[in-house]
């Protein structure tokens, strides 16, 4: 029986070792698997915060794509006026200067050379005193209005005249 009882003990040494082997391997298994879980966990995360940047950088981009379609709407309306302006034809005013005696700087001749008395709106913009003024005039058809210091506005060269009338185009003149 002692050959029984070894093979017996040889037999369950085997069946122990067999186990801690397969324990090990399960373990090991084990570790792999959580491993592999944590570095999926770890990709779901990088990517769902790539998703979430991509996500913001597309509203990003719609924002600009909306503000840039509003500028292109606003310059398409600015390119129709001024087709419109430039088929129309100009105001039909001459502007001439001479010196006063009244004061500083330049007085403006403002002539009608219509047939048609004209309601004219002048911006006038003296950039070296950083000064503007708008004046409306009822031009009469043949006429001379003239202003200068003494009715609110001396020129002096550089200044820029930009006049309008309903029906016509602008008209823009840098006092010489």
């Amino acid at each position: 029986m002692d050959a029984s009882k070894k093979t017996y003990g040889m037999n369950v040494g085997l069946v122990l070792v067999c186990l801690v082997i397969v324990f090990l391997a399960l373990v090991y298994e084990w570790n792999i698997a959580r491993i592999t879980e944590q570095n999926l966990q770890t990709q779901l995360t990088n990517t769902q915060a790539q998703f979430m940047n991509t996500q913001t950088q597309l509203t990003y981009t719609q924002a600009q794509l909306s503000n840039a379609q509003t500028q292109l709407t606003y310059l398409q309306a600015q390119v129709a006026n001024m087709q419109i302006q430039l088929a129309a034809p100009t105001v039909p005013v001459t502007v001439s200067f001479h010196e006063t005696p009244l004061g500083p700087g330049l007085v403006g001749q403002f002539r009608n050379t219509s047939t048609k008395p004209l309601v004219v709106v002048g911006i006038f913009i003296n950039p070296a005193l950083n000064k503007t003024v708008q004046k409306a005039m009822i031009l009469q058809p043949g006429k001379i209005d003239e202003i200068g210091y003494d009715t609110g506005f001396a020129f002096y060269p550089g200044d820029t005249i930009t006049l309008s009338s309903a029906g016509y185009g602008s008209v823009k003149v840098i006092v010489p």
